[in-house]
């Protein structure tokens, strides 16, 4: 699975290199978190989805407000696979 690969990718990454990337590194949470809601692994799709809306908080501004639908499709995950 190519996204799984990315991810530990950017985590191997030192944490100054990895500061440049957190754009990347939260889209890909979002990504597997919709793969892994399509899939049925909603434990896997919420913990993804949660990554995502903490790594949403720490991106520059103009990243914020052209992801702002992906937070609330993300926020969506989590409230459609809680307990």
């Amino acid at each position: 699975m190519e996204l799984k690969e990315s991810l530990l990718l950017f985590q191997s990454l030192s944490e100054e290199t990895l500061s440049v990337c957190r754009s990347d590194v939260a889209q890909t949470r979002y990504h597997l978190a919709f793969l892994y809601r399509q899939t049925g692994l909603l434990y896997m799709a919420r913990k993804e989805a949660q990554e995502y809306i903490e790594l949403f908080a720490s991106l520059p501004e103009p990243i914020q407000r052209s992801e702002k639908d992906k937070l609330e499709r993300a926020r969506e995950i989590v409230a459609e696979t809680r307990d």
